[in-house]
C-alpha cells in the first residue's frame, strides 16, 4: 500500500450538476486509502452541516468503496485520521476560475436527463 504526503478534496453538486461547494484538506503523511476515506468523510460532514440529507456519494477508489459499503474497517481508519491533529481544511462556497471550466465540462458529460 502506497503512503506519502497526501491531501483529500471533493466537489458537491446538486441534482442538476450545479456547484454547491468544494473542499480540500492537507492530510500530511498517510496512506492513499486513508486519504480517499478522509475525502468521503469530509464531504459527508460538510454536506450534512449545510443541511443536505439526501446524498449520493461517488468515488473512484474501489477499496474505499468496499470498506464504506461492507465493513467497519473504515471506522478504524477514520479514528486514526483523527489523531493526525488539526490540519488545514478549506471549504469553497464558489468554484475557483481554475475549476469552473472543468466543472462545466464534467457536468455536461455526467448528468443524465
Amino acid at each position: 500500500m502506497d503512503s506519502g504526503l497526501t491531501s483529500c478534496c471533493g466537489v458537491s453538486r446538486d441534482f442538476e450538476g450545479n456547484w454547491c461547494f468544494g473542499f480540500s484538506r492537507d492530510l500530511g503523511l498517510c496512506f492513499v486509502l486513508e486519504a480517499e476515506l478522509c475525502g468521503v468523510y469530509e464531504g459527508l460532514a460538510t454536506t450534512w452541516s449545510l443541511g443536505y440529507i439526501r446524498i449520493v456519494v461517488e468515488m473512484n477508489c474501489r477499496d474505499a468503496y468496499d470498506m464504506v459499503l461492507y465493513g467497519n474497517i473504515s471506522v478504524d481508519i477514520m479514528a486514526r485520521l483523527a489523531l493526525i491533529g488539526t490540519l488545514a481544511y478549506h471549504r469553497y462556497l464558489n468554484p475557483s476560475s481554475i475549476v469552473r471550466d472543468t466543472l462545466d465540462a464534467d457536468k455536461e458529460t455526467s448528468v443524465t436527463n
